[in-house]
């Protein structure tokens, strides 16, 4: 079957996608792959095998793994991973806007926050983007903070968030309260109590997690995770952030954002492509990591990478 075929084959998985805004858990890896890519992951991160622990705090270094780590390039190109965006979003058209590692140390505080992936992304329409999110480690249950959703908020549309970068509180549930500074995401950011009562269910569901296993989530889904307190050892996923390539544009003007190319029903490079026309328009293209790279190929994508990262900060950020 084809991918035309196939976005129209009307699977379970489009299907709950359109009503919850998530679907998952999705057989993507075996335990094998994941445990590979999660060694390649530590070893990129510094991690100390004792304790488990990353040794270094430079954050930016788990965002857009895909372009130096070949386990994770070949996971991002998975065909049951793409089988599954495609049905989700309904195309063939695919880029990859971004990847990056969701590490929470074992007895952690650490946390993320009800939000929503579309909110300084400077992607529209968030209805045409997604997350997939792949556990690496295992397992990745409510104890060591899996992934929360809440059904049919993606309906909702943007949300208004909160920010806050240090101090003070916010309630997750009527009577657990979380110290902010334990907020992971990169802004501080948040969709308050208030707003969460108005969803319908307002209740968050839990999608426990083996290695190799995968959730994907429309940018408009609110999702959290809560800390990781199991002593066993890290808890570790691999966020791939995908969109429809025939109709998302960059709304964020500060940086021309470079992006991968991952499927079309038509050839990238040819001439008068759709897609390949609305990559030029709104992204640069970032070449792909080789089969089998050498050295001076990690090198030279390393470079590759640090620009990709530059642009995206610039708008992220600014």
């Amino acid at each position: 079957m084809n991918c035309i075929e196939s976005i129209h084959s009307g699977s379970s998985t489009s299907h709950q996608y359109d009503v919850n805004g998530f679907t998952g858990p999705i057989d993507v890896l075996t335990q094998d792959e994941a445990k590979h890519a999660l060694n390649e992951v530590c070893t990129e991160l510094l991690v100390d095998p004792d304790t488990q622990i990353r040794k270094t705090d430079r954050n930016n270094g788990r965002f857009k793994l895909h372009l130096i780590l070949p386990t994770i390039d070949s996971i991002a190109h998975h065909p049951l991973v793409i089988e599954a965006v495609q049905n989700a979003l309904q195309t063939c058209d695919l880029c990859l806007w971004s990847s990056d590692i969701n590490w929470k140390d074992p007895n952690s505080d650490g946390f993320f926050a009800p939000h929503q992936d579309s909110t300084y992304a400077g992607l529209s329409p968030p209805s045409k983007c997604l997350t997939a999110w792949i556990a690496l480690s295992d397992p990745v249950g409510e104890t060591e903070g899996c992934l929360s959703f809440y059904p049919q908020s993606h309906i909702r549309g943007q949300l208004p968030h909160e920010q806050a970068l240090g101090g003070g509180s916010i309630q997750r549930s009527k009577d657990d309260n979380i110290n902010i500074n334990n907020n992971m995401l990169s802004l501080g950011q948040y969709i308050a109590p208030s707003q969460l009562e108005k969803l319908d269910p307002p209740t968050p569901v839990a999608v426990p997690l083996r290695a190799g296993q995968m959730t994907l989530h429309s940018f408009y889904t609110v999702h959290a995770s809560g800390p990781n307190r199991s002593s066993l050892g890290p808890r570790v996923g691999l966020a791939l952030r995908y969109f429809d390539a025939s109709t998302v544009v960059q709304t964020k003007t500060n940086s021309k954002e470079m992006v991968t190319w991952i499927s079309s029903s038509l050839d990238p490079l040819g001439t008068g492509n759709r897609v390949s026309g609305n990559i030029i328009h709104n992204f640069d293209l970032e070449p792909r990591l080789p089969p089998h790279p050498t050295v001076e190929d990690i090198g030279r994508m390393r470079k590759i990478r640090d620009e990709a990262l530059r642009r995206e900060e610039a708008n992220y950020f600014g």
